[in-house]
């Protein structure tokens, strides 16, 4: 749960989804965005091996994350859209957290080019950033769990969502 307060610290708590409970709104940790979209990346650049599993609802689901709701089809209009999507919001997560760990260089006997050597970044620590968020995570794809001010509750159908929400 997004607490109240911190929705405040944003001034989003006019504009967030609240949480059944009215007791916070619901929210994801950019990172887990981000992942989503490398996963895509990796979904749209190899479709013989993970688009075989997808199913029928799976393809609808990811068609509408995009904001993509005409009725043509899943592939030909949502695959370049969620590229485009993905690289530019991973551009932007580039661009903002900006590791500035310097890349070096070294002469391989492989090679005629100098080849990079490693570098040292300043990670959080995942596992403990996961476990915070797996305690706070919810399902908002669940039937009748939330529902629209102005449109009433969801109807469709979707899969259970791999994005973590943190609530």
């Amino acid at each position: 749960m997004i607490e109240p307060e911190i929705m405040a610290g944003y001034g989003r708590e006019q504009f967030g989804v609240a949480i059944p409970s009215g007791k916070g709104y619901i929210g994801t940790l950019n990172v887990y965005h981000e992942l989503h979209c490398i996963k895509r990346l990796y979904q749209d650049t190899y479709p013989e091996a993970y688009g075989k599993g997808l199913t029928s609802q799976q393809k609808e689901a990811n068609r509408l994350h995009k904001g993509n709701h005409a009725p043509e089809s899943y592939h030909e209009l949502t695959l370049p859209l969620v590229i485009d999507h993905c690289l530019d919001f991973l551009r932007q997560a580039s661009m903002c957290h900006a590791d500035v760990g310097i890349i070096t260089f070294q002469w391989s006997a492989d090679s005629l080019v100098p080849v990079a050597n490693s570098t040292t970044h300043q990670c959080a620590n995942w596992k403990k950033l996961d476990a915070w968020t797996k305690r706070r995570t919810v399902d908002m794809m669940k039937p009748g769990w939330l529902i629209h001010p102005t449109k009433g509750p969801k109807t469709e159908q979707f899969p259970k969502s791999n994005v973590r929400i943190a609530r």
